[in-house]
């Protein structure tokens, strides 16, 4: 008997993940291949040449696409990775829960099957054509019979989490409906709303970082000043990192300004509540109606962040459309046990019984990529309409 079959799965989202995962289990039961996933990968390798490593040697690519990742980047790039490096390696997109009909761009040009009995027969039909194994057709039968309960099974648990997944995702369209109107209200309130909050910390091996924020400030009335805090949410007082401290102001500007306006340097920073407070001005008013979107850096010292584990976090003290929280973490330092969380504000730091664990569980996960080889990766938080008076974190380690 020669070499068994090489079966690529790939999988994206949880949905997929389990059924990717039974497939690398239940395949061996009804034929002679080899599967692998990407479950295998050694924590701290990169994803990217270890896959690239099984594309190359694979004769087989089953991509088990669902509603959710159907349009993923990453599914159609391993396709397309697959069909031009074995150019005699079959290409198999197994549907959970997507018809063929709904198949578009690149994925629609391979032959798909769906994952039910009759699909996941055509599935191993196809695989033992190619294999150099190839076992008769009563064999084959019998051995599908035997073992399709069990895949049956997993495809239906699937379903069910695919279910759950609708549901969250009409709930997070809720949260973002009402969070417009609540915007606009508040918004109105305050005289001053924030478009769009982008906070990333590029953190350096000793624990320092450059500290950046993006704002993109919406007028609702006449605004002549601002003020932004110049201390990140790890304060002193909190117990869960105190090794927090004061960050250095470096630099602010306005960017993308179609009022032809400047900051207008304010009061040094004053200390409010154990935070320091910057006042700044624009040369020009804002007139409601009007936007305009601002830079400011500030530099952490040494030992402001804790590689192995710690927290990186917004407060919300206007109300807020978006929010994003990313870090940048030096190369081969890549987080691990990472989540979301939600405090409620307060001077005294964030303790747990501060803790919103029904708001964070409508905040979507943070998300971990390694764009290239220049960095350990970045962690990314998006939020919709954030809620005013809370802290928005990312936790890692411990």
């Amino acid at each position: 008997m020669t070499e068994p079959l090489k079966v690529f799965i790939s999988w994206s989202g949880e949905q997929s993940k389990q059924v990717a995962i039974k497939l690398n289990e239940w395949l061996p039961s009804v034929l002679h291949v080899e599967p692998w996933i990407s479950r295998s990968i050694p924590p701290g390798n990169r994803w990217s040449a270890e896959i690239a490593k099984e594309l190359e040697v694979s004769d087989v690519g089953i991509f088990c696409i669902t509603p959710q990742n159907i349009r993923e980047p990453w599914i159609n790039f391993e396709m397309g990775a697959i069909a031009k490096i074995r150019k005699e390696a079959i290409v198999i997109p197994y549907l959970i829960q997507v018809q063929p009909s709904g198949l578009e761009g690149p994925i629609s040009q391979f032959q798909a099957v769906e994952a039910n009995e009759t699909g996941t027969k055509n599935l191993v039909v196809r695989i033992n054509d190619v294999s150099q194994n190839r076992v008769s057709k009563r064999i084959l039968d019998n051995a599908f019979d035997t073992a399709w309960r069990e895949l049956e099974e997993v495809l239906l648990a699937a379903k069910t989490i695919l279910s759950s997944a609708s549901v969250e995702r009409e709930l997070f369209e809720k949260v973002r409906q009402n969070g417009e109107l609540q915007y606009q209200i508040m918004a109105d309130v305050f005289g001053v709303g924030h478009n769009s909050v982008q906070f990333e910390a590029e953190i350096a091996e000793d624990g320092s970082a450059k500290v950046t924020r993006i704002i993109e400030v919406q007028a609702f009335s006449i605004v002549d000043y601002l003020d932004a805090f110049l201390r990140d949410s790890k304060s002193s007082k909190n117990p869960d990192n105190q090794q927090g401290g004061k960050l250095k102001f470096s630099n602010l500007e306005v960017i993308d300004d179609n009022l032809n306006t400047e900051i207008k340097p304010g009061r040094q920073p004053q200390d409010k509540d154990g935070y320091l407070s910057y006042d700044f001005g624009f040369t020009t008013p804002l007139k409601s109606g009007e936007t305009i979107k601002y830079r400011l850096v500030e530099n952490a010292p040494p030992l402001s962040f804790n590689l192995d584990a710690d927290i990186f976090g917004w407060s919300v003290t206007r109300p807020t459309r978006s929010l994003k929280l990313r870090l940048i973490f030096p190369p081969h330092r890549s987080p691990r046990n990472y989540k979301a969380d939600v405090r409620r504000s307060s001077s005294s730091g964030f303790t747990p019984e501060l803790s919103q664990p029904s708001l964070a569980r409508r905040v979507a996960q943070p998300i971990f990529s390694i764009p290239d080889e220049s960095t350990g990766g970045y962690l990314t938080l998006d939020v919709d309409y954030p809620v005013h008076g809370l802290v928005y974190l990312v936790r890692w380690g411990g």
